[in-house]
């Protein structure tokens, strides 16, 4: 499942591995595949990375068994803040960092909209574990 940030040319794959093993085996392989500089390789909820070779493809990975909308949110700032950097942006540039949250907003909801059309529920944290709301309730 992928889209595209026409503004900065970058095509975002969003990957959603069921657990966070398997997160963390599709973060092993697609690290081989792409050469990825050497990171932690703790169990992880969450991760966002640009292709080394190829700066104009970006990968979001979110574990459904940990789905929330602070964990999407968190991964899609990230993902923000990397091609802020990516592309010389000072974060602070306008008022106030304008220019990122509409960055951020954009990103989040079209992650949001992937996870909707994919009828993927999402945890919330405030609930008991395994107790899962629809998107947007």
């Amino acid at each position: 499942m992928r889209f595209k940030i026409d503004v900065y040319s970058i095509t975002v794959e969003v990957h959603l591995p069921n657990s966070l093993k398997d997160g963390l085996l599709l973060y092993k392989k697609l690290k081989k595949k792409l050469s990825l500089p050497e990171e932690g390789e703790e169990q992880f909820e969450g991760t966002v990375f640009l292709e080394p070779k190829n700066n104009s493809k970006a990968h979001i990975i979110l574990c459904l068994s940990h789905i929330s909308h602070n964990l999407v949110v968190h991964e899609c700032s990230h993902l923000s803040l990397k091609i802020f950097m990516l592309n010389n942006i000072d974060i602070n540039i306008g008022d106030i960092g304008e220019g990122y949250c509409l960055l951020n907003g954009y990103i989040a909801e079209k992650v949001f909209y992937i996870l909707k059309k994919n009828n993927i529920m999402l945890y919330k944290e405030n609930t008991p574990k395994n107790k899962f709301i629809p998107l947007g309730g």
